[in-house]
């Protein structure tokens, strides 16, 4: 006598889909999907201990996000995170228009990587930092009574230098020393500055005069990148702020016609 035959389809469908969840599991299980502070998640391989570079991320960034420090993660000298003046800021770049790692553009990648004086040699515990590059200036303005005034000479621009962490090769008393923090009025900062600046800075106004200010950066690509710290203090409405931006237009449009004033012809 026969035996009735069982229809296995529905079985060896459920096989198929377990094999391919676990070959997508272990295909995934070395990835991270890790967020670069500033602003956009990337995937790359997590290092696990043996990450060879303190910037794991090169990017040109698109934009600035202007906020308080917070308290407990933001470690800035002489700032008290209880009593916050609306004159300190912290700053961070955001999501970005390219990326170089080790996975993608990894050519670029390796040439940032020698202009940073890294050699792939770091042997770090954790997955690096993203690192902005194309920074070619910062300028800083006061807005009040619908003007932007220059206000280079009272801002204070505050980060931590990375260049001292690289050439005494990553030694750990380096990268908790507080002598790395750098302290520069904005116009006081150099071409090694917009250089080393890193993925989140703090914006201080000297002077303690808590006002709309504007944050202005000017990328090695052209465009401009801005934001306003206190916008709060803006008149509740959107001219305020298309205000703002017309203005900066201008200025950079008077900046472009200076320029080319004094191109000298061959």
């Amino acid at each position: 006598m026969k035996k009735p035959f069982k229809d296995n389809s529905n079985l060896n469908v459920m096989k198929k889909i377990f094999l391919a969840v676990m070959v997508l599991f272990l295909m995934t299980s070395c990835w991270d999907k890790v967020y670069d502070e500033g602003g956009g998640y990337y995937d790359h391989i997590s290092y696990r201990g043996s990450n060879k570079y303190w910037y794991s991320i090169y990017t040109i960034p698109s934009g600035i996000m202007i906020d308080f420090p917070i308290w407990g993660e933001d470690e800035l000298p002489n700032y008290d995170d209880k009593k916050r003046d609306s004159c300190t800021f912290r700053v961070e770049f955001t999501r970005s228009t390219s990326v170089y790692t080790t996975l993608y553009n990894e050519a670029d990648f390796k040439k940032y990587a020698n202009i940073y004086h890294e050699k792939g040699d770091a042997n770090l515990d954790f997955d690096g930092y993203t690192k902005p590059v194309g920074i070619e200036y910062i300028h800083a303005y006061l807005y009040v009574n619908y003007n932007l005034l220059d206000a280079d000479d009272n801002i204070l621009i505050r980060y931590r230098n990375d260049s001292v962490v690289i050439a005494n090769h990553y030694a750990k008393e380096i990268q908790e020393s507080k002598n790395r923090w750098i302290e520069k009025k904005v116009n006081q900062l150099t071409a090694q500055d917009l250089k080393w600046l890193p993925y989140r800075f703090y914006f201080d106004v000297i002077d303690k005069k808590v006002a709309v200010y504007v944050l202005r950066i000017k990328l090695t690509n052209g465009k401009i990148i801005w934001n306003i710290c206190n916008a709060g203090l803006l008149p509740r409405s959107a001219h305020a702020k298309q205000d703002i931006y017309k203005k900066l237009k201008r200025i950079e449009l008077r900046r472009e016609e200076k320029e080319k004033k004094h191109l000298v012809m061959p």
